[in-house]
């Protein structure tokens, strides 16, 4: 992601944001949790290259029977949540090299408990040509939560990932591991289908979901605004790499995706961003 959501996958890609942002995420519907996100990011001046960000992150597991000490169901039920919020930077460090940083405080609720941690994410963006981007990041460096006088670490992740654009395509494959679960594989492709609409296909590896799962599709529009480039002195700063005589000034997408989990269950993905 290289816009006010790219802290959530990997913070460098706030470096590319040419303008203030503000995005709104759901997904719902994954094993019956879901997550929502809010994120406003503001490009400082632009002689620093840098963008700072500030976010939410909310996460509904759902409820959970209460048992007693013998593992006996009590009847009694507690929802269990969990919220992060953040605050991140990115700066372009080279012309086609970008690094971030996000740093996040934790708060779960478990039944009368709400264990606090922190934790760090990091990544960094490199762009050898300018059909081709290579990612890397990782997640959930922090402290451990302490649940029931048990400690529990957070999922620390690492995730590799390429993008290549052909013209007006792009094609994306990334890989992810995280602590104590299997490797995580995803692809994707996104093409403009008319003027403001572009479609996306996708695929992520699951086990034991049957035939077609982790298949998803979504369509994306924007609509935006623009105005004549001032050929000034910060054309540099902006990484004008195309002769462009216009610059935008604002515009919004709208994006909705929708996965296949198996067993005839589908769950959804919204996602807001409007740029200023």
């Amino acid at each position: 992601a290289d816009d006010a959501l790219a802290p959530a996958w990997n913070p460098a890609g706030l470096a590319a944001l040419f303008q203030d942002q503000a995005a709104f995420s759901y997904d719902g519907g994954i094993g019956g949790i879901y997550r929502t996100y809010v994120s406003f990011a503001q490009k400082l001046h632009p002689s620093t290259r840098t963008v700072v960000a500030a976010g939410a992150n909310y996460v509904n597991y759902g409820k959970m029977e209460e048992t007693d000490d013998t593992g006996v169901i009590t009847g009694s039920s507690f929802w269990v949540q969990q919220l992060a919020v953040s605050v991140s930077a990115a700066k372009k460090i080279f012309t086609r090299f970008s690094a971030g940083a996000t740093f996040k405080g934790i708060i779960e609720q478990f039944q009368d408990e709400k264990p606090f941690a922190f934790a760090l994410d990091a990544g960094a963006i490199y762009a050898p040509w300018d059909f081709l981007r290579l990612g890397a990041s990782v997640m959930n460096a922090g402290t451990n939560l302490k649940i029931n006088g048990v400690e529990r670490g957070l999922p620390f992740g690492i995730a590799l990932g390429t993008a290549v654009r052909h013209r007006t395509m792009t094609v994306s494959v990334d890989a992810v591991k995280t602590s104590g679960e299997k490797p995580l594989y995803r692809a994707g492709a996104e093409f403009p289908a008319v003027d403001s609409i572009t479609m996306r296909l996708g695929y992520e590896s699951t086990e034991g979901r049957g035939r077609f799962a982790g298949v998803s599709a979504g369509i994306g529009i924007t609509n935006q605004a623009m105005e004549p480039l001032d050929h000034g002195p910060e054309i540099e700063a902006r990484e004008i790499e195309t002769p462009m005589q216009t610059v935008m000034t604002q515009h919004w997408f709208v994006d909705y995706a929708m996965r296949y989990e198996g067993l005839f269950i589908l769950s959804h993905k919204l996602s807001l961003t409007y740029g200023f």
